[in-house]
């Protein structure tokens, strides 16, 4: 992209990229708590519903 930017939108492009890269940085390196999700698979787990159809259902929700 930045390859075929006109010289005068080159640096806003780098810049908007910079500052997107810093911003899922910063999210991915914030601590997450997995305690609800672990309850909830052991709970799963034990009631022998652990199975594809759970894990799908979580990773379709972005819960996992």
């Amino acid at each position: 992209m930045l390859s075929r930017a006109p010289p005068n939108v080159f640096e806003e492009i780098r810049t908007a990229i910079a500052a997107v890269a810093a911003g899922v940085n910063r999210d991915m390196s914030k601590p997450h708590d997995f305690t609800a999700a672990k309850c909830l698979v052991e709970l799963l787990k034990d009631k022998d519903e652990l199975n594809e159809a759970a894990l799908l259902g979580f990773a379709q929700k972005a819960k996992i």
